[in-house]
């Protein structure tokens, strides 16, 4: 399935959910197919993924949270996003189609945070806790105070035991 063809699907099935108080997985995965004319399991399930990362997760950041060697993520406008694995900063291949999607997401990471981020409040600090027990030490600055474009950073901390042999 197409990139755009994906976007399409996931913005109608977005409206639907907004009328719709309580939605479950099965639910969920019976407004995918009513919005598409022929889709594979596979790509139902990777629409569903995508609502969850874009509703309450962190978007196209979840799946360079997910690697287990990412010590920090920064977002500096759409179309530059780095990761540092502990030996300097990386560009990725991860771009956000505009900056008001970067700004939409700093604007919920800094929600969840109970922070504030908008015009008035240009910028944001704060901690997130995730399902996993990772801790992310979120900072964000809005575009036109960052020139660039809506700025990220999440320092990512994780839980980790070490045993003495480690130490």
């Amino acid at each position: 399935m197409s990139a755009r063809a994906t976007e399409e699907i996931i913005t109608r099935v977005k409206r639907r959910l907004a009328a719709e108080a309580d939605v479950d997985p099965a639910r969920l995965s019976a407004l995918i197919r009513e919005e598409s004319v022929v889709l594979s399991d596979v790509d139902v399930l990777t629409i569903m993924r995508r609502l969850r990362d874009d509703t309450t997760g962190a978007g196209p950041l979840e799946q360079l949270l997910a690697d287990p060697t990412v010590t920090d993520i920064c977002v500096n406008g759409p179309h530059g996003v780095y990761v540092d694995r502990g030996s300097g900063l990386e560009a990725t291949p991860v771009r956000f189609a505009a900056d008001a999607d970067v700004r939409r997401l700093a604007s919920r990471l800094a929600a969840g945070c109970g922070r504030r981020l908008d015009d008035a409040h240009p910028f944001c600090d704060g901690h997130l806790t995730r399902d996993n027990g990772t801790l992310l030490r979120f900072h964000a600055v809005l575009h036109p105070t960052a020139h660039v474009g809506t700025c990220i950073s999440l320092r990512v901390l994780r839980s980790t035991t070490a045993t003495l042999d480690d130490l």
